[in-house]
């Protein structure tokens, strides 16, 4: 099936939304968390963002299954993209601000779910959001290249990338992510 209309402007939503994701991480370093409002704030901002690619992911996928393109073997264009952040430097960054927070230990998490997901510690919460976000916000840089390219007209390049990009980007990392962000965005988490 070629890019129709309808599809063209879902890509152009899930640029917009990897963007939108990759500011909401950024607000870790960027904003001024003076109460436990604003770092609920954060985690909403977040996982807003992180539910709307996975959701993008689930609607998306199986019409890009259908787009025919070139049978092109290349590399990806964004391998070794210069500009893309590290994820190690991001996760290091990330951990060490998100460690700081001074509300850890006022975290309840919900007993009877936390075998289910593994979330039974403020420090399973931090662990989760270090792995997950940092390599989720590095995926969602090349996703929203592989859409904005594709969405100017199919190419063999782009739309395998971006059918990889876009599931290992959510079920690999935000599916994991999204658990800790609703408790952490959650005040009734918090004993505060």
């Amino acid at each position: 099936m070629p890019i129709d209309e309808p599809l063209r402007g879902r890509l152009e939503g899930l640029a917009l939304h990897t963007s939108g994701f990759r500011r909401a991480v950024d607000g870790i370093f960027t904003q001024r968390f003076q109460s436990h409002e604003d770092w609920l704030e954060y985690f909403w901002t977040v996982l807003q963002f992180a539910s709307q690619l996975y959701t993008d992911y689930a609607l998306l996928t199986p019409d890009l299954n259908q787009v025919e393109a070139p049978d092109i073997e290349e590399q990806s264009p964004l391998s070794d993209e210069d500009g893309v952040p590290s994820e190690a430097h991001l996760r290091e960054r990330y951990d060490s601000v998100l460690r700081g927070m001074p509300f850890w230990k006022e975290l309840k998490p919900n007993a009877p779910f936390g075998d289910v997901t593994g979330l039974r510690t403020p420090d399973d919460f931090i662990q989760r959001l270090v792995l997950h976000l940092p390599e989720a916000y590095v995926e969602s840089v090349h996703v929203e290249h592989w859409a904005s390219e594709l969405s100017a007209g199919p190419a063999a390049t782009p739309l395998g990338s971006l059918i990889v990009g876009l599931e290992h980007m959510s079920r690999n990392h935000l599916l994991f992510a999204l658990p800790a962000l609703q408790f952490a965005a959650d005040e009734t988490t918090w004993n505060i």
